[in-house]
């Protein structure tokens, strides 16, 4: 019975999940670390140790030793700054849910009153023990993680970034700062560079050359430590876009996408909202989109557009009036709202 209830809540596995993450991100503490890049590695983590424990308890044994995985999510938690407070309440939140979910489908069984009991006595033996020793796990995995050069000089990072310290040995902070977010390992003459949540962070002088490729947001440049706060942040809302485009964009070209994928759900709202019948993938949804785009480039002017785009100015006049019956609406009293909305479009 306790097999056939774990194999019955492995199939609903991702409904677990988004119990658990409902839980977890309900904690006031834990609010500071809701933001979107942890929260899908937070959903990742879930469905692996969950699915692992699952998996354990239908066979009905607990591991004898640390898994890998929670050691590399541990590590990661200590990387971001993730207290260890909330690392194991992560793992008391996960046998919780687990724990009622079996309870529940336990009690709705059709057994005895006897072999009940006993079926839920396993159950609470086992998920005792695996979150037990799953705890002494996380705790020493953290203490290792804290232990290394690297996890140091993180943490002193992130002293100056929550204006908990003004000082950094080894690195000017009276300067100007370019920073960098990047998915790869980056290099430069003189920068300082940690890696934080499988990502690298760096800052140098403006004046540095940066050999960069894939996915990197670029922030600053910027002055003195707010500055290199300033050029810090802009360098995360620049990744966000830089992941989408897989190139390297600084914060400068691309503030209104680096700021608008804060909230990527609002944006595709604001985007399917504002173009409407024009945001399909079609030809002639694209040719519309082609049109508006070169006609605001060209501030408004139908012939400088419809040399832009080599075609008749009757043709793009004649676009323009399909794209006006199709949103309701003159495009020129939307202007910001419609070129952010084709801006933002092809990212999401």
């Amino acid at each position: 019975m306790r097999a056939a209830v774990a194999a019955d809540l492995l199939a609903r596995l991702d409904a677990l999940v988004e119990e658990y993450l409902a839980r977890l991100w309900d904690d006031p503490e834990l609010e500071p670390f809701a933001r979107g890049e942890l929260r899908g590695r937070a959903r990742e983590v879930a469905a692996g140790d969950i699915g692992r424990e699952l998996a354990a308890l239908r066979e009905g044994q607990v591991p004898v030793s640390c898994p890998g995985e929670v050691a590399s999510s541990v590590a990661m938690a200590a990387e971001v700054g993730f207290p260890l407070s909330g690392v194991l309440h992560c793992y008391r939140t996960g046998h919780a849910v687990q724990w009622d979910a079996y309870a529940e489908a336990v009690a709705s069984s059709a057994l005895d009153d006897d072999t009940r009991a006993a079926v839920l006595h396993e159950g609470s033996e086992f998920f005792f023990e695996y979150g037990n020793r799953c705890a002494r796990w996380a705790e020493r995995a953290y203490e290792e993680a804290l232990e290394g050069e690297g996890a140091r000089r993180l943490h002193d990072v992130r002293r100056v970034l929550a204006s908990e310290d003004a000082r950094l040995a080894g690195y000017d902070l009276t300067g100007v700062h370019v920073a960098v977010v990047a998915e790869g390992a980056v290099a430069a003459e003189g920068a300082l560079v940690v890696r934080a949540a499988e990502r690298t962070w760096l800052w140098a002088g403006a004046e540095t050359e940066l050999d960069l490729a894939g996915a990197a947001g670029i922030g600053g440049p910027a002055s003195g430590i707010e500055g290199f706060r300033r050029a810090h942040r802009e360098a995360l809302a620049a990744f966000r876009v830089a992941q989408r485009r897989g190139e390297p964009v600084r914060f400068a070209d691309a503030a209104v996408e680096s700021l608008a994928l804060a909230d990527t759900e609002t944006a595709r709202a604001f985007v399917a909202a504002e173009l409407g019948p024009i945001a399909g993938a079609g030809a002639r949804e694209t040719t519309l989109r082609e049109t508006l785009a070169a006609w605001f480039e060209a501030e408004q002017n139908v012939t400088a557009a419809a040399a832009r785009l080599g075609v008749h100015e009757r043709t793009v006049r004649n676009r323009l009036h399909a794209i006006e019956r199709e949103l309701g609406a003159r495009p020129a009293t939307r202007r910001a709202e419609l070129e952010t909305a084709l801006r933002l479009l092809p990212l999401l």
